[in-house]
């Protein structure tokens, strides 16, 4: 009897999971959108930092 308690409780908390993995991927999902522009800015200017440093290194 103690084994089917077991995988019962088991199948619960793997649902409960699933369902907490599912709502906040989606919330997840939309601020990684909202954010995006954001991201790719900031991605931008560390690139632009990153080639100005290299270039200042090969010219010196």
């Amino acid at each position: 009897m103690r084994i089917r308690t077991k995988n019962i409780t088991a199948k619960i908390y793997f649902l409960y999971l699933l369902i907490l993995v599912f709502v906040f991927r989606r919330k997840q999902v939309r601020s990684a959108l909202k954010g995006k522009s954001i991201l790719c800015y900031d991605i931008s200017i560390i690139k632009t930092i990153n080639q100005k440093e290299n270039g200042d290194a090969a010219v010196t």
